[in-house]
Order: C-alpha cells, then structure tokens, then sequence
C-alpha cells in the first residue's frame, strides 16, 4: 500500500505541476496580451489628443495672425488681445471680427485709440512661443493613472508581480516621445483693455436701438389699424397675419433686449442661456397671440392665412431645441398657437396646434 501510495503521490505532484505550468504560461499570455490591448488602446487615444492638439496650435496661430494685424505685427500685444478674447479660439475669432468690422465701416479706424496694453517685458517671444504657451499639451501617459488591476498580471501570473502599467507606458511613449518638444514656454501675458464705445459699431446698434423704439411705436398704431381693416373685412387675411406676427415678434424681442440690425434686418441675438430663453418665449408669445387672433376672425380655414401661419411657424422652430423642445401632444391640454411634437400613422412629427382636430405639419423627422 505505501509503495502504491508513493506513486500516486508522484503522479499527483506531476500531473499538479504540469497543469500549474500550463495555467502559469496561459495567464502570461493573457497579461501579454492585456499589454498590447491596452498599450493600441493609450496610443489610438494619444493620437486622437495629438490631431486636437495640432489643430488647435493651427486655429490659436491664425488667430494670433490676424490680431497682429491691428498691432502692426506685434505678437506681444496680439497676445493681449487674444486673453482679453478669453484666450480661446472662438473668443479671439469674435475679436477679430468686431475689430474687422469696424475697420470696414471707419477707413480711418485706428486700433490705438481704443485698445490699451500692458508694458510688458517678454522678452519679444514668436508667434509659436506665444501659441505653445496658449494651447494645452497632451497629457503624457503615466502607468500610475491605470486602474491598479489593470497594472498587474492575470491568475497566476501576479505572483512574480509584473510591472505590467510600464510595459505599457514604455510603448505609448515609444511612439509618443514628449521629450522631443522640448520645455514648454512659461510667458507672463497680460489682458489688454478695449472701450468698446469707441468702436463704430457701439454708434450703429445706438442707433438702432432707437429705430427699434420707434418701430415697437409704429407696431403697436398698425396693430390699431390691422384691427379695424379685420374688422371691416370680417376675417383676418395671410397678409394681416403676417404683420401681426411680426409686430407681436418684433415687440416681444425688443422688450426682452435683442439688437435690432437695421443693415440685416433681423435681430442680433444673444446666445447666453437667458437671451436665448427670453428669444425662444418671444416667438412662442407672438405665434400664440397671432393664431388666436386668426381663430377668432374665423380666418383658420382660409389657405393663404394657413400659409402664413406655416411660414412663421417654421421661422420660430429654430427656437425649439434642447430644453425648449416641443412637448409631446396631448388634445385634452394643447394650446392654441403652440408648437407640439406628435405622432402620425407611426411617423414623428411637429405641428403647430390651431384648434380641436386642427393643426399644421412643419416638420417630419
């Protein structure tokens, strides 16, 4: 029994060993493959933050360009500029077009009688000292930022405690040296200053304010007489509605502080989250308060009015987006006038509400 015995135990011990062996060479394999996923994965990553980021340098040194052509080339003051923009890209663009803009409208425009700029010392950096020093590196990859089991070996393989995140890190930075670009500049930039009503444009939308005053007057006596014209007709025509959803608009949009542009003919809107909101209730007001106006004439019947009330209601969607995106339809709460989403023989579409059983399709998505 003990000789039997000892061979058993051989065998066990063997047959043990060999499949350890084999679990041990597998879970290798596995971490060595975990490496080269992980490391195709960093580098398609890194590559990613390397086009960004050399698109970017490119935007920030056009920008920088164009600013330096109000500093009669001076990248220092360009500079200036491009922080007083934010120091972003879309912030240094809207600079350069309001200075542009001015530029166009006063052949004598001169940039130095508005701007004012630090006496800095820099030491007269380039443009691409100046544009390094703007954007943002990639971020060099660090084994220390992985999941700490995603930096180990797998099974059994853990136990000879592989370096697996400098593995990885070793071939990210093989085809990413950051050493190659050498010490990022560290420049003391200051903001330049701009008085912007001495800017040409600051007298134009002066000015346009005023007109706008004078045509919310001139709405509201048309509004009087639109009255007594439907009055005398008996129904409200699609040219009636016309001016009444442009006077109702122009007046709501007036009040809540959009920009007349008397050169374009529209409103300069602003896009912060506010004026946005107070554009988006000033089209909803004015599309309301002119459908109810049609539907008491009895005039929602009539096909020219039925265009005018597509047409200005297709003006408005614009407005309709994100938190401001037209509420599911519901009949028994609708409002008349308002914009809804709904559903058509299983088709997703917006309509503008007019009525029991009647409303206008203006968009199918």
């Amino acid at each position: 029994m003990a000789l039997f015995g000892s061979n058993f135990a051989t065998g066990f011990v063997k047959g043990l060993a060999e499949s350890v062996d084999e679990r041990l060479k597998d879970d290798m394999q596995r971490t060595f493959d975990r490496v080269d996923r992980a490391s195709d994965y960093h580098i398609r990553r890194r590559a990613e933050d390397e086009d960004r980021y050399k698109q970017e340098m490119k935007e920030v040194e056009g920008v920088l360009n164009e600013l330096a052509s109000f500093t009669d080339g001076d990248y220092d003051k360009a500079a200036q500029l491009y922080k007083h923009g934010g120091g972003t890209v879309a912030g240094g663009q809207r600079l350069v077009t309001t200075l542009t803009t001015a530029r166009e409208q006063d052949k004598d425009f001169n940039p130095s009688t508005l701007i004012t700029y630090a006496e800095n010392q820099t030491g007269g950096y380039s443009v691409g000292d100046y544009v390094d020093t703007f954007v943002n590196r990639p971020e060099q990859f660090s084994a220390a930022k992985l999941p700490k089991d995603a930096r180990q070996g797998v099974g059994l393989y853990q136990m000879f405690k592989p370096d697996v995140g400098s593995q990885i890190a070793k071939q990210v930075r093989e085809v990413f040296p950051d050493a190659d670009r050498g010490e990022k500049p560290t420049i003391d930039i200051s903001t330049a200053q701009i008085d912007y009503g001495k800017l040409p444009t600051a007298m134009l939308y002066g000015k346009s304010q005023e007109e706008l005053d004078l045509q919310i007057k001139n709405a509201n006596l048309r509004n009087q007489q639109l009255e007594a014209e439907i009055a005398a007709i008996g129904k409200m025509t699609g040219s009636n509605f016309d001016m009444y959803f442009t006077d109702a608009l122009k007046s709501s949009m007036g009040q809540a502080g959009h920009t007349w542009d008397p050169v374009a003919g529209q409103f300069v809107l602003d896009t912060s989250k506010d004026a946005y909101e107070k554009a988006y209730n000033a089209h909803e007001f004015a599309l309301q308060k002119s459908v109810r106006r049609a539907a008491d004439t009895g005039a929602l019947s009539l096909p020219d009015v039925r265009n005018a009330i597509y047409s200005s209601a297709v003006q408005s969607l614009p407005y309709y987006q994100g938190k401001f995106a037209p509420e599911p339809f519901d009949p028994e709460t609708a409002i008349v006038g308002k914009i809804y989403a709904a559903e058509e023989d299983g088709v997703l579409k917006t309509i503008i509400h007019l009525g029991p059983d009647d409303y206008l399709v203006i968009q199918e998505n």
